[in-house]
């Protein structure tokens, strides 16, 4: 899986994966061609930005475009090993969603809304994304394995380069777990 770090969040992929505080009813990065929808499971409290909690929906155009609303929790109760687990939850609703490539918004609230070095954070999300994409199938019939995510990209407004080494050490350590 590629990890690539990107400017805007323009760009063709399959998902966007928006990440948002708890009770935050203007995620950052939220397309405005589904901001009403949005909005209302705020206020109807189907979507509450709780830690781990998704809201999935699309975005209809020539193509369609599948819009994940991902749940951080609290601001202040932010670490970076919540961040793992969010990213390894991202990488699994991709997965079971069948999809390959998708653009990521957490690297951006992260860098706006946290005192993480970019390294730290470049580490977490790398280790939270390969760990969360592992899995053992060895012995499963080909029909039965899902399809592996080919490209993420990640939403980082500032130079890349602190971060992509903190993706490198991060890529280092999950391989080496897995």
């Amino acid at each position: 899986m590629k990890l690539i770090p990107q400017l805007t969040l323009i760009n063709s992929a399959e998902v966007l994966v928006i990440s948002c505080f708890e009770e935050d009813p203007h995620p950052l990065g939220l397309p405005q061609s589904c901001a009403e929808e949005i909005s209302q499971a705020f206020r109807n409290k189907i979507f509450t930005g709780k830690f781990g909690e998704i809201y999935s929906t699309s975005i209809a155009g020539p193509k369609t475009v599948r819009v994940l609303l991902v749940g951080v929790g609290k601001e202040k109760e932010l670490s970076l090993e919540r961040v793992r687990r969010i990213a390894g939850k991202i990488v699994t609703t991709i997965k079971n969603l069948q999809k390959q490539t998708s653009v990521v918004t957490l690297p951006e609230l992260l860098r706006l809304n946290s005192s993480f070095s970019e390294e730290d954070v470049g580490r977490a999300l790398a280790e939270g994304f390969l760990l969360g994409d592992y899995n053992f199938e060895k012995y499963l019939p080909a029909e039965k394995k899902k399809k592996d995510i080919d490209t993420i990209f990640l939403w980082w407004t500032k130079s890349a380069e602190k971060l992509g080494k903190g993706l490198k050490l991060g890529r280092v350590v999950a391989e080496a777990t897995n």
